[in-house]
């Protein structure tokens, strides 16, 4: 009996991750017969640089679709069989650019043939089942585009609506406690911390900055802060209470403060956060933020802070284009 089968649409994506697989490693073994020296895998990177040649690893992984990690783990595979050559950007001296090496571009000439075959083959196969099947991922895709998978899940489990408000005066204390309440007991606060959660107003918004709160009926169940840092804005002090994590509260202010840092004409946006926040860390890869060496201004840092995370902000990333169904106050 066939699991994934018996599953189901619950294993859909399983059983079309098992079907890559498989015709990637079928593929695979016609490369080495012709003795090419060339993996499955590693043909969409080469076809995209075929045509265009240099690309940043992010605007790779924006094109494909696929994440910044798994383009950048090709890349160097693609690095040590000398098919590609990497170079710092000469605008952006903390982006990697990606060009096809002469042994490459002889690689993809000497491809060229062999992929007309594997297409031709994969067409042979397809109509061997009697339905268009690009036709349908191509239509999956597109719905998914319009309303992703965690959207449809949310709204099934019942995610919480939630307003997104601006700076009010009167929510300071809920702003201080909701951060205390996750930060003291798992890390302790340290002076930084004080001085923005006892006076936001003049830490925050007095230097150009905002803070974003989530309402459900009228009370704060979540808030977080900008800092403005010049053309950077630092997302911080993000907080969500107990009783109400895990219900899209986080990811909402998130693609709030995105939208903010836009608003403000930044540039970038960073964040630093702990490895032991686990499903925070989760959701900015998620959103599109890449971590870094060091943040993009000069910054004191935080002793349980030993992760950065950046998002480019004059691009819009496919992770932060979907709506929020929650209003917004200013």
């Amino acid at each position: 009996m066939d699991l994934f089968a018996d599953l189901g649409h619950l294993a859909l994506a399983s059983r079309l991750k098992r079907l890559a697989e498989r015709l990637q490693q079928e593929v695979s073994e016609v490369y080495a017969e012709q003795e090419v020296g060339f993996r499955a895998r590693w043909f969409p990177v080469l076809a995209a640089l075929a045509r265009q040649s240099p690309q940043a690893i992010s605007e790779l992984a924006a094109r494909l679709g696929l994440t910044h990690t798994a383009i950048a783990q090709i890349a160097q595979e693609m690095e040590r069989a000398r098919l590609v050559g990497s170079r710092a950007d000469a605008r952006d001296g903390r982006r990697r650019l990606l060009a096809l090496t002469r042994r490459g571009a002889a690689t993809v000439r000497r491809l060229a043939p062999l992929w007309e075959e594997i297409g031709a083959a994969t067409a042979e196969l397809v109509a061997e089942t009697g339905h268009d099947l690009l036709a349908a991922l191509g239509a999956v895709e597109e719905r998914l585009a319009r309303r992703s998978m965690a959207d449809r899940l949310r709204a099934r489990l019942g995610a919480v609506e939630v307003e997104i408000a601006g700076w009010r005066p009167e929510l300071a204390p809920a702003f201080r406690d909701l951060n205390r309440a996750w930060l003291e007991p798992l890390f302790g606060l340290e002076e930084e911390d004080r001085r923005v959660l006892d006076d936001p107003e003049g830490e925050v918004l007095a230097r150009g900055g905002a803070v974003l709160f989530a309402l459900r009926a009228g009370e704060a169940v979540g808030a977080c802060a900008l800092l403005r840092h010049g053309d950077a804005a630092e997302l911080t002090k993000m907080a969500v209470a107990e009783p109400w994590r895990g219900r899209g509260i986080g990811r909402r202010l998130a693609l709030a403060a995105v939208e903010e840092a836009r608003a403000l004409s930044c540039r970038s946006l960073f964040l630093l956060t702990s490895p032991r926040l686990e499903a925070a860390v989760a959701l900015y890869r998620a959103l599109g933020f890449q971590p870094v060496d060091q943040p993009p201004v000069p910054h004191p840092g935080f002793t349980r802070c030993s992760i950065v995370m950046t998002l480019a902000l004059d691009h819009d990333p496919t992770a932060v284009k979907e709506t929020s169904h929650a209003t917004r106050n200013r």
